[in-house]
């Protein structure tokens, strides 16, 4: 895992996993300053992983 991501700073890895389904599923159409509890589900944190196993985990800088 840290060798995969260790490049890349804090605010890059923080806009890399808000764009990613998971994350967007949680928030809805919650607005960016607007809090949210909604629990990210087990169902999208699998899909997630399959679509990046599908692309073997690359994150290009």
């Amino acid at each position: 895992m840290y060798s995969v991501f260790k490049d890349f700073t804090g605010n890059e890895l923080e806009t890399m996993t808000r764009k990613e389904l998971p994350w967007t599923n949680a928030r809805g159409n919650l607005d960016p300053w607007e809090p949210g509890t909604t629990i990210i589900s087990n169902e999208d944190m699998y899909k997630q992983c399959a679509l990046l196993s599908n692309t073997k985990g690359e994150y290009k800088k």
